[in-house]
């Protein structure tokens, strides 16, 4: 019995390989260089990111990866340029999640659709997000800054990396967050907790 599951499982392989297209066996993909997108500066965490990916890449496929950084609109100008391209796989872009979930939101119209426009591949990279306050503010935790910033309503500003990103985001979270423990919690213009 167990001779005949071995040529049973021999024939069936063989089967496979001679049935299979020949397209299948022909692939040669990557067979020219990668272009990987960054929708961000050149020199930021994106970009750090995306050169440690594509080093690795090179590596992995025996294909040059070419960086390539096409900041603006909170990455979604990057983002538009691999909407807008070949969908042979050799342009990928490595975005932020704000230009796929934020952002739709937050314009009248997108200039394409994500979920047709373009193919998730994988999650690259998971950043922490960490909330710093200047030494001469008179908080060492979480809730002593938030307690600090109901006694100053409209005095303290926060930089972020821009409209609809995810350190813009946690901080409107914060004020949402911090607002429904106090109806005292400062409220003020996009900028300002």
């Amino acid at each position: 019995m167990d001779r005949r599951i071995s040529m049973f499982a021999l024939i069936t392989a063989l089967s496979a390989i001679v049935l299979s297209p020949t397209t299948t066996l022909a692939q040669t993909y990557p067979n020219r260089p990668i272009k990987l997108i960054v929708p961000f500066a050149t020199g930021g965490a994106t970009d750090l990111y995306a050169r440690t990916l594509g080093a690795a890449l090179s590596v992995e496929l025996g294909q040059q990866i070419v960086v390539e950084a096409r900041p603006g609109a909170g990455g979604l100008t990057g983002v538009d340029v691999l909407a807008k391209s070949t969908p042979d796989g050799y342009t990928l872009c490595l975005a932020g999640v704000a230009a796929l979930s934020a952002i739709p939101f937050m314009i009248a119209k997108m200039p394409f659709d994500w979920q047709k426009d373009l193919a998730l591949i994988s999650l690259v990279v998971r950043v922490p997000e960490v909330a710093v306050v200047n030494q001469t503010i008179a908080a060492n935790t979480l809730p002593e800054f938030v307690a600090h910033a109901r006694t100053n309503p409209g005095k303290i500003n926060f930089g972020s990396a821009g409209a609809g990103s995810v350190t813009h985001l946690g901080v409107e979270l914060l004020k949402t967050e911090a607002k429904s423990t106090s109806s005292t919690c400062p409220t003020a213009a996009s900028g300002r907790p």
